[in-house]
């Protein structure tokens, strides 16, 4: 008979007993008069044999962030909960569907957004645009920072930036998850080396190189590309994402050669290029195959 298969947990049939291991621990030290905090060494799973990070498994329990994983505005949204001001981020990357319906009838002028008066019509780049017959499902790519940042201010929205407002324009600011949506949201509080699942390299949980699939796909469909909130997929991968972070905003003509941040890495990078630091920088008016788009809004207070 043919041997049995491995098996192999996800973290919706693992939730509970995580929430039982939680009470657990908390009452253990409650009687040791010990703070409860917990040992990171212990705190593993495992998948394919490789040892994962379960940090950010479930809950990014820590200070400001508790309610991110409950508290979302829209079923596309989550918001996070960060130092002096909250915002909400999109659960997955612009789809070719949603950018198409704005694109046919856009209700912002792209060349009234600050950095933009260059800007004559709406991507995607003729001679880079997805193939004929792609699926509707596919992140939106070959559009420009202009396009990106466009498409979410018709839908009240705009390009992840400086947390409380504001481009974050250096990379310390960029890198720094009490200044930065997109850092915040990729990584949650912790400033150290990160992806959005843990601190362990998972090539095979994101559409990055040694996922192997050559080109973006439908986004959310990798179940383990996902952080704290398990909503929140392919901040690793699969298309990069232009952010509101541009060097220059020099104005007219000139704003086209800004320097603008890429995040997260796309399907051409390996994962140790899509994680939650690592920043590419593109000029705002440059387009490729692998850089979308996902956006932020800020919350009434």
């Amino acid at each position: 008979m043919p041997p049995p298969l491995p098996l192999r947990f996800d973290r919706t049939f693992l939730a509970p007993f995580a929430a039982l291991a939680t009470g657990i621990a908390a009452a253990a030290a409650a009687c040791s008069g010990s703070d409860g905090a917990a040992d990171p060494s212990g705190d593993v799973a495992t998948e394919a044999g490789v040892v994962r990070d379960a940090s950010r498994e479930d809950v990014i329990d820590v200070g400001a962030d508790a309610a991110a994983n409950v508290d979302a505005r829209a079923p596309d949204e989550i918001v996070i909960q960060a130092p002096g001001a909250s915002f909400a981020i999109d659960t997955k990357e612009v789809s070719i569907a949603q950018y198409t319906v704005f694109r046919n009838a856009p209700t912002v002028a792209v060349a009234s957004i600050a950095g933009c008066e260059w800007k004559t019509s709406l991507g995607p780049a003729a001679g880079c645009a997805p193939l004929a017959g792609a699926s509707v499902d596919l992140p939106i790519t070959c559009i420009d920072w202009c396009d990106a940042q466009a498409y979410c201010m018709a839908h009240g929205k705009r390009l992840c930036a400086r947390i409380g407002g504001g481009s974050a324009t250096t990379t310390p600011e960029r890198l720094n998850p009490l200044l930065d949506e997109w850092s915040r949201a990729c990584g949650g509080p912790m400033t150290a080396e990160r992806w959005p699942y843990g601190t362990v390299a998972m090539g095979s949980l994101c559409n990055t190189v040694e996922h192997g699939a050559g080109t973006t796909i439908p986004s959310g469909s990798l179940a383990g590309c996902t952080g704290a909130p398990l909503a929140l997929s392919d901040m690793s991968g699969n298309a990069a994402e232009w952010e509101d972070s541009c060097v220059g905003d020099a104005g007219g003509s000139d704003a086209a050669a800004d320097r603008c941040a890429v995040r997260g890495g796309s399907f051409s990078d390996t994962a140790d290029d899509a994680k939650c630091s690592h920043i590419a920088e593109l000029g705002r008016a440059a387009v490729s195959p692998s850089v979308g788009a996902r956006c932020c809004k800020d919350l009434q207070q």
